[in-house]
Parts: structure tokens; C-alpha cells; sequence
């Protein structure tokens, strides 16, 4: 029994080591994607900010065209 404690001790701390390396890469991508669709807002660059929605954001907006057409419209607005 000693030994199946051991080995189920082993086997939690290498999971939760495993576990808190995919979070730190989860958060490490979504700053980058965050911080690149922020540059291209500021530079008007909607293509880019399209490749970083989501599809069911993008079919919302009634397709890519669409989409693009109803932010620049609200950026110019915001003028």
C-alpha cells in the first residue's frame, strides 16, 4: 500500500505541474492576440482584428464583408 501512495502522490504533483504549464501558455497567447487585435484596432486594420474573431461572431455580423462595413462605420462614427 506504502508504495501505491507514493506513486498516486507522484502522479497528482506531475498533473498539477503539467496543468499550471498549459494555463501560463493559455494566458501567454491570449495577451499576445489581445495586444496584437489591439494595434490593429488602432490602426484601422480590420482584417487582422477578423482573423482573430470568432466565426459565430463573424456569421453574426452577417459574414466578413458585412462585418467590416458595420465597424468601420462605427469608427467613423466615433470620429
Amino acid at each position: 500500500m506504502n508504495k501505491f501512495y507514493k506513486t498516486l502522490v507522484v502522479l497528482l504533483l506531475v498533473s498539477g505541474v503539467t496543468f499550471a504549464q498549459s494555463t501560463k501558455n493559455l494566458k501567454e497567447y491570449a495577451l499576445r492576440d489581445a495586444n496584437i487585435v489591439s494595434a490593429a484596432t488602432l490602426k484601422y486594420d480590420f482584417e487582422t482584428i477578423f482573423k482573430y474573431t470568432l466565426p459565430s461572431v463573424i456569421d453574426m455580423m452577417g459574414g466578413k464583408e458585412k462585418g467590416i462595413e458595420l465597424i468601420e462605420s462605427t469608427f467613423d462614427k466615433m470620429k
